[in-house]
């Protein structure tokens, strides 16, 4: 999702207890290479600082790899502070960007308007603020978020998030033009390969698909990680590039947003392993639902409508999803899938809210079997 640049693309990467049990052929097989540790874990720590710095940590090794082991155990260093109302400053961001990345958003934007009461100046809290509210489809409230920004952020880093907010309400020809021109003249280095994914969605949304991609490329070569591959491959699946798109994706098996694409994209391409894929796929979600874990409802209607050939349970499922999340790709979900189900009728509040909105996108002004990819 969208929240993915700021707040860590958060897949289901987990065990799958209810898939048939697996045993190594000898002693000497291996099972799986765990990553690198970022830093040694204090078990119980009364030092907020200390805390802080292995949680952040953590967070980020969770949004390069997309692996959310990593933000279990970046809660786990803040467990003593999880349940207070007023944590540390530091503690409060922390634990508010895990709840988002969990998908947890009105408990993180408690968090983020209780800190904010506290220091109106922490730019991280706006910004963390703007990107969820975005993902709600509060783009007013979102661009407002950002003006906060002006003076305690880099120009750049405000420029982007208040014009990404007004991309997507009937403003984006306007935003991407001025956007462009923030990215010719930024100062902050670091910011580049988030302006260039933003710039690559909105020509995505335009129907710009070569400066798309060309944002696309110079993002990932600037800043790799798994949202930009995710997204980049989404682009390369909507072109009819399924081989270029598991190129992109690389090692997939992690991270369960981008296994879901390379799924899509050999199955495009006909080819056996998709249904290992799919297999896969089945097992994480079942594993995910036995836990109670329901945050990932755009990644299950995408696996029933692209995979799993039931788009009566994708539409249930991306209905449920809509009513948290309305991003471009949520919409096109319940679209799609309402579509395909032979009940277009389904997905009417979804297309008043894009016409309320201004939302300019042309994978949604048609509906064809592509789209689902």
């Amino acid at each position: 999702m969208r929240a993915a640049l700021l707040g860590g693309l958060l897949c289901l990467v987990a065990t799958a207890p209810l898939a048939a049990p697996w045993v190594p052929a000898g002693d000497d097989e291996v099972v799986e290479r765990l990553p690198a540790r970022v830093a040694a874990v204090p078990r119980q720590t009364h030092d907020p600082q200390a805390a802080a710095h292995t949680a952040r940590a953590l967070i980020e090794r969770s949004r390069e790899d997309g692996d959310p082991r990593f933000l279990g155990q970046a809660q786990a260093v803040l467990a003593r502070w999880w349940e207070e109302r007023s944590p540390p400053i530091e503690i409060a961001l922390l634990r508010a960007t895990i709840r988002q990345s969990r998908h947890d958003f009105d408990a993180a934007l408690s968090d983020l308007d209780e800190l904010l009461a506290r220091e109106p100046r922490q730019a991280q809290a706006w910004l963390t603020r703007a990107t969820i509210q975005q993902v709600r489809g509060e783009y007013a409230a979102a661009e407002a978020s950002c003006i906060r920004l002006a003076g305690l952020a880099d120009p750049a880093i405000v420029a982007t998030c208040r014009l990404e907010a007004r991309s997507l309400s009937g403003h984006a020809h306007e935003a991407y033009g001025e956007l462009s021109a923030t990215l010719d003249h930024a100062s902050s280095g670091g910011a580049s390969p988030w302006i260039r994914t933003v710039l690559a969605e909105i020509a995505q949304r335009l129907g710009r698909h070569v400066e798309a991609e060309r944002h696309f490329r110079v993002a990932l070569a600037q800043g790799p990680d798994a949202y930009r591959s995710g997204a980049y491959a989404d682009l390369l699946l909507e072109l009819d590039r399924p081989r270029e798109a598991i190129v992109v994706l690389g090692e997939a098996e992690r991270n369960d947003g981008l296994l879901l694409r390379r799924a899509i994209a050999r199955r495009a391409l006909g080819d056996p392993r998709a249904d290992d894929d799919r297999r896969e796929l089945r097992a994480r979600f079942d594993a995910a639902a036995a836990r109670g874990d329901d945050s990932h409802r755009r990644e299950l209607a995408r696996f029933h409508l692209a995979l799993d050939d039931d788009p009566e349970r994708a539409l249930v499922v991306a209905l449920e999803n809509w009513r948290t999340q309305r991003e471009p790709w949520d919409a096109r979900l319940v679209i799609d899938a309402a579509h395909a189900a032979g009940r277009p009728q389904a997905a009417a509040p979804v297309i008043e809210f894009l016409r309320e909105r201004g939302l300019e996108d042309v994978r949604l002004a048609t509906t064809s079997p592509a789209r689902s990819r």
